[in-house]
């Protein structure tokens, strides 16, 4: 079993802990999630889009604050210029 300081090593770089037996499934299983995408060149059209943002504005999140900042970019190229300025999530260009 993979310890719970190598975990946060590998999702964070840093050792935030230097306690380990707080390793149980879940913590195991939330720091090992990770999310696959996986998009097409089809467009969708903007009352799916509405109703998926809306969904999407919906979901629950921390402290159930309900943050969100949504931005739309149907351009190729302008998603290409703000994929290149964040390196980290080469997917953005595709989205």
């Amino acid at each position: 079993m993979v310890n719970l300081i190598s975990m946060l090593q590998d999702r964070y770089g840093v050792r935030p802990l230097t306690r380990v037996d707080y390793l149980n499934d879940t913590i195991s299983g939330l720091l090992n999630r990770r999310v696959c995408r996986k998009f097409t060149e089809k467009d969708i059209d903007d009352d799916l889009l509405n109703l998926l943002l809306a969904c999407a504005q919906s979901a629950p999140t921390k402290s159930n604050l309900q943050q969100y900042s949504i931005i739309v970019v149907r351009d190729k190229a302008t998603r290409k210029e703000i994929a290149d300025l964040i390196p980290s999530m080469p997917w953005i260009a595709e989205a």
